[in-house]
């Protein structure tokens, strides 16, 4: 019997629901690949209440591992239901040959390959200064070890994903990186990191300032509008901000008939919440008063969605932020993240201090509480990557 609509709608309504604040369970699992390695099927026993709901994105440190190892933990993903991701940072020039020949005919996995820039200068001298970041020095490929992995990936009709970390070093060529790879791959989705490390003085400070998100943000969105890619945007939840705001100029300017692109049927607005909102039937209206309410998404971020579990199974809410949750084995993966203090006290919005407090966009974006941790040693101070000052309460 087909679904009437009112339990369309209230299936409908639940799936906002869960994406509002993300209190019950996590969408997006970050895993040491050690932890599947030893573990996997105790893991995956625990992931099996959020099968075809969750993204479960898996860590190397290394690549010790067998054929028969690798194969045992993409069969083990793909049976459990999962957007699996795997995230090749080590030098891969030690990646072995038997990972992509496992990797074959399986179009329901993800294989994200770091590049930072498409010019070899820029993009080993990137790698040199982020090995000044103890956050970052597991990242160590040189552009000849990543042009060739790319051609192996190609070659076993695996899926991949360019994994751009934007800094301050690569910034002038994350244009040339999307439009390389939509001319000869066809880019389907993409997945930016924003550095999250602390501040430096000198050379090596590769943060972001505030104007140089705000520039960049401009090109994701058009992109995104233009080309209808998936752009997945890590350690910059303000964009959430951005993107409300450009769109109500945009709708101002059409209705004042000085816009020449066809906002008038949501066409970008559609693209670009189904980006945020991952979900392809988003029908929903930017708010005048912006809330996770009235626009069903909230953003992605270090204890509210996402949570990080390493090798020996302890979880943490993000691989930035030190503090123990507990033992996904010993307490449970999905108790863990909905009891843990911790992770509550993450979702609270309300524990916000300084501008992300104040600010009217703080339950749709709440600021990087990775990057806040680092900066200002505490998990509920703002975010110094947003200079916005909004006060909409």
């Amino acid at each position: 019997m087909a679904p009437t609509y009112t339990g369309k709608l209230a299936a409908r309504k639940e799936a906002v629901k869960m994406r509002l604040d993300f209190s019950d369970a996590p969408y997006k699992i970050v895993a040491s690949f050690a932890l599947l390695k030893y573990r996997y099927a105790d893991f995956f026993r625990q992931l099996e209440p959020l099968a075809g709901k969750a993204r479960l994105v898996v860590e190397f440190d290394n690549y010790d591992f067998s054929y028969e190892q690798i194969t045992e933990v993409f069969a083990a993903c793909e049976g459990a239901n999962l957007q699996g991701v795997f995230r090749l940072d080590p030098d891969l020039n030690f990646l072995p040959d038997h990972y992509w020949e496992a990797a074959k005919r399986r179009p329901g996995l993800s294989h994200s390959i770091p590049f930072f820039a498409m010019d070899e200068r820029i993009h080993d001298e990137t790698v040199r200064y982020l090995s000044n970041y103890e956050q970052y020095r597991n990242i160590a490929s040189g552009f000849a070890a990543v042009q060739s992995t790319v051609k192996k990936a190609f070659a076993s009709g695996a899926r991949i994903v360019p994994r751009t970390l934007v800094t301050r070093a690569n910034l002038s060529q994350i244009g040339n990186i999307f439009y390389r790879f939509m001319e000869v791959h066809r880019l389907l989705e993409w997945e930016l990191v924003h550095l999250v490390a602390p501040y430096r003085v000198g050379i090596n400070n590769l943060q972001l300032e505030p104007v140089d998100f705000e520039d960049i943000f401009n090109f994701y969105y058009i992109i995104t509008a233009e080309t209808g890619a998936l752009l997945r945007i890590e350690e910059a939840p303000h964009y959430r901000r951005f993107f409300l705001k450009k769109i109500e100029a945009e709708r101002t300017l059409a209705r004042e008939g000085k816009h020449k692109r066809d906002v008038s049927g949501a066409q970008v607005v559609e693209r670009i919440v189904a980006m945020i909102c991952r979900d392809t039937e988003a029908e929903h209206e930017p708010p005048k008063n912006p809330s996770p309410k009235e626009f069903g998404f909230r953003s992605i971020g270090a204890g509210c969605g996402e949570c990080y579990i390493n090798g020996m199974g302890e979880m943490y809410p993000s691989r930035f932020i030190d503090t123990r949750c507990g033992n996904v084995f010993a307490e449970g993966l999905c108790e863990l993240y909905r009891g843990s203090q911790p992770m509550v006290s993450l979702r609270n919005r309300k524990t916000l201090s300084g501008k992300c407090g104040l600010c009217g966009f703080k339950q749709i974006c709440g600021g990087s509480r990775a990057r806040a941790s680092i900066a200002k040693k505490s998990s509920a101070a703002e975010d110094p990557a947003c200079d916005f000052n909004y006060n909409g309460q």
